[in-house]
């Protein structure tokens, strides 16, 4: 970190005078408060799941008919440490079983303008009609008109892929294993869609969510398929939205938007 004294010892005072000193100070000061309030600045958090809790001890209520629909907790999945939430559909013509957290018509407005992400961190036991996912196993964010989803298959091989529900798009992830994976929907508001990442890597870019999804405004995982089957144990499941920065953020910005605007005033007289 950069002692204040030093920094101010170092200015070419020879060449400027008290005003210049002044603002190039107030500059470094407000650059200062940026970078405390940047570092402290966390997303707000709007629905959670983790491990192996039960999601209605979570908030997270139950949807559709849980029929033929196995849940319960995973402790230590593989040897690995980890545990999980399963949620296994065995494939019942009305077998759909869903965990949704609701959501507050601000909550989802503030989501749209400021961007959010949705991530889980899972692994697919096993799905059929794996060519395109089914819906068994997924997570999802519906908004009054538009659905974002991730549904998970597996290959067989083992490796994952990933279905954006809805659509004919699938994401082939051969390169990874069939253990436990990180996955983010990042929307971004400016573009309007959301774009996918797999363990930190981007993997497809510009989805922008479909309409028409029969389910309410939440946040969703478990199994939306009707027919399909499926069984994913689920580590972590959150729903973030990026937050509104602060007054003191902005007040920052001004005075270091001021003293920029006074240092170049006063160099060019």
């Amino acid at each position: 970190m950069i002692r204040t004294e030093t920094f101010l010892t170092h200015l070419p005072l020879h060449h400027e005078s008290k005003m210049i000193l002044v603002f190039r100070t107030l500059s470094y000061l407000a650059t200062l408060m940026i970078l405390a309030c940047v570092g402290r600045a966390t997303a707000t958090e709007l629905a959670l799941h983790e491990g192996d809790n039960n999601p209605l001890a979570e908030g997270w209520a139950t949807y559709r008919t849980f029929n033929n629909v196995i849940t319960g907790p995973v402790t230590n999945d593989l040897g690995l440490g980890i545990d999980a939430w399963k949620v296994d559909d065995n494939g019942s013509s009305s077998g759909e079983g869903l965990y949704g957290q609701p959501l507050a018509s601000q909550d989802i407005l503030n989501a749209m303008n400021r961007g959010w992400k949705l991530s889980t961190k899972l692994r697919v036991v096993d799905a059929t009609a794996t060519g395109l996912g089914n819906g068994a196993v997924g997570v999802g964010f519906k908004t009054e008109g538009e659905f974002f989803s991730m549904a998970f298959g597996i290959e067989g091989d083992g490796s994952p892929l990933v279905h954006f529900y809805g659509t004919p798009i699938v994401v082939d992830l051969d390169d990874l294993d069939s253990g436990y994976h990180l996955y983010e929907l990042v929307y971004s508001p400016s573009a309007g869609n959301a774009d996918l990442f797999v363990d930190g890597q981007e993997r497809y870019s510009d989805f922008p969510g479909v309409s028409g999804a029969l389910v309410a405004p939440n946040v969703y995982f478990g199994s939306f398929a009707v027919d399909g089957a499926g069984h994913g144990n689920y580590s972590e499941v959150k729903f973030e939205v990026v937050p509104e920065p602060s007054s003191f953020v902005l007040a920052a910005i001004t005075i270091l938007s001021l003293a920029f605007y006074g240092w170049r005033r006063r160099k060019s007289q």
